[in-house]
């Protein structure tokens, strides 16, 4: 079975958290914006069929002044008029530099019940300044073989044991996996997956859209979900896979009024 690494919240405006969820960022450490300042933190007021509204939060990363990427089931059920809040620029979420959503847009052959091709990009209404806390991040051009030696660092925000927001950011180091050995121990991949894990910790609730990056700059891929044989292996959507996807729906998006 997958668990998408979602969780639920009351209204992104306030600190209110409804019922018991894990740490973002199971276990890890506390890390400075300075860090990870590609990671934006979104804050999302679904608008779904007659007229329910669910809000609930995601990671993402910073592609450009007004772009983001993430992944699609974080808006997978959401109609245009959906509410988006975008926190950058801080370790705390509440102290960060906000910018409101335009719209956003979901891979066209994204897969719910296997969660295929998970990947969206979120293009912003108010756009972001870049400062030294506030970069974009790079992304490969091309799909890269991985060994089981490739060490990358994902961040994102916490909720303490006790349940209340923490709202600081954490991050955990992630061992990427050969594909061959993902396979074999979770049975099968979606076409443009990896698998990741780590002794220190790993993503959990909340982290879905959270920037997989190596050498403190490249994302090399984004939280899509995690299986529950193994609590600890996480499934990312490999974005140098779909890097022409993104450089294509980015033109798209940009475009519309």
């Amino acid at each position: 079975m997958k668990v998408l690494i979602l969780i639920y919240a009351l209204s992104y405006l306030c600190n209110d958290v409804v019922g018991k969820i894990q740490q973002l960022i199971y276990y890890g450490d506390y890390a400075k914006i300075g860090k990870f300042p590609y990671t934006a933190h979104l804050g999302i007021l679904c608008y779904m069929e007659k007229k329910k509204k669910i809000p609930w939060i995601c990671g993402s990363s910073i592609l450009n002044q007004a772009l983001l990427l993430t992944a699609a089931h974080c808006l997978e059920t959401c109609r245009s008029e959906t509410e988006i809040v975008a926190s950058v620029g801080h370790e705390r979420i509440m102290k960060g530099g906000v910018s409101t959503g335009h719209s956003f847009v979901l891979h066209e052959n994204y897969d719910d019940e296997v969660l295929n091709h998970d990947i969206a990009l979120v293009r912003l209404k108010t756009h972001i300044r870049f400062s030294s806390n506030v970069s974009r991040v790079a992304l490969s051009k091309k799909l890269r073989p991985f060994t089981n030696k490739d060490k990358a660092l994902v961040a994102g925000w916490g909720i303490s044991e006790k349940g209340s927001v923490s709202a600081r950011l954490k991050y955990v180091p992630q061992y990427v996996w050969s594909q061959k050995l993902c396979i074999k121990l979770l049975d099968s991949m979606n076409p443009g997956t990896f698998c990741a894990s780590s002794d220190d910790g790993y993503a959990a609730e909340g982290d879905s859209g959270s920037g997989l990056v190596i050498h403190g700059y490249l994302q090399i891929g984004l939280v899509s979900y995690k299986t529950t044989l193994y609590q600890s292996i996480i499934v990312y959507t490999n974005t140098g896979f779909y890097n022409k996807w993104i450089m294509k729906e980015s033109k798209k998006l940009m475009c519309i009024k």
